[in-house]
């Protein structure tokens, strides 16, 4: 991840997982995320920022970070 990337100027690191985009949760299905999911995490689902739920390690707590798009 580039150090100053929207995602990093979160709080985002390197292996953080995010778990759902807006609410709206990253299910990976049989063949992995689809076109859809995908794009939701790159633009969120619309407006100029996207909550990102993110968890860092399986035993911590999932956490909301807010992203600021371009």
């Amino acid at each position: 991840m580039c150090s100053l990337s929207p995602a990093a100027s979160a709080g985002i690191e390197r292996g953080d997982i995010i778990l759902a985009v807006d609410g709206q949760p990253l299910e990976r299905g049989p063949e992995g995320f689809t076109r859809d999911q995908v794009r939701m995490v790159y633009f969120g689902t619309g407006g100029d920022s996207v909550t990102l739920t993110v968890q860092s390690d399986p035993g911590e707590e999932a956490r909301d970070v807010d992203v600021r798009l371009g």
